[in-house]
């Protein structure tokens, strides 16, 4: 695969990744039990006393939040981890999978153990666990892609 087909490639998978970080955070929020709960109170809510503006402010809530927490995973690591797959394998999306998961874990677990956004350092176990799980979909979306047939030859 020459130089420019794997830039051509980055190009493409950057603005995949910032989709991807935002849908990372409704991902994330499944695992943080109180976070979801207080979502869904909210968006019922908002959806009850008839305020439109509100009820979308809160639906964008968990994107935003994926957007700050996962953006280094899927718009840096996983970008820059597709340029060294030369020819991608039936196994490429569960290397990214890992890949995912163990980058994500990590970013997260540092981010959130230094007060990162306001997050209590105590939580940062369960932080790390949400970022794991999203970035580890994120990364099996990105190994998926990268295992789609090649359609330059």
């Amino acid at each position: 695969m020459s130089l420019s087909s794997r830039l051509r490639r980055l190009i493409w998978l950057i603005p995949l990744g910032i989709v991807l970080a935002a849908i990372s955070g409704y991902i994330g929020a499944i695992v943080l039990p109180q976070a979801i709960a207080v979502w869904v109170a909210l968006l019922f809510l908002k959806a009850i006393t008839m305020q439109a503006s509100g009820f979308f402010v809160v639906l964008a809530g968990p994107a935003l939040h994926g957007l700050l927490w996962c953006w280094p995973v899927t718009c840096v690591a996983l970008p820059l981890a597709s340029l060294a797959v030369r020819s991608p394998h039936a196994s490429t999306p569960l290397v990214f999978l890992a890949l995912g998961a163990v980058a994500g874990a990590v970013i997260v677990y540092v981010g959130a153990a230094n007060g990162y956004n306001g997050v209590n350092p105590n939580d940062a176990g369960w932080f790390a666990l949400a970022g794991a799980i999203a970035n580890a979909a994120s990364g099996l979306v990105f190994g998926l892609v990268l295992r789609r047939p090649n359609r330059d030859s």
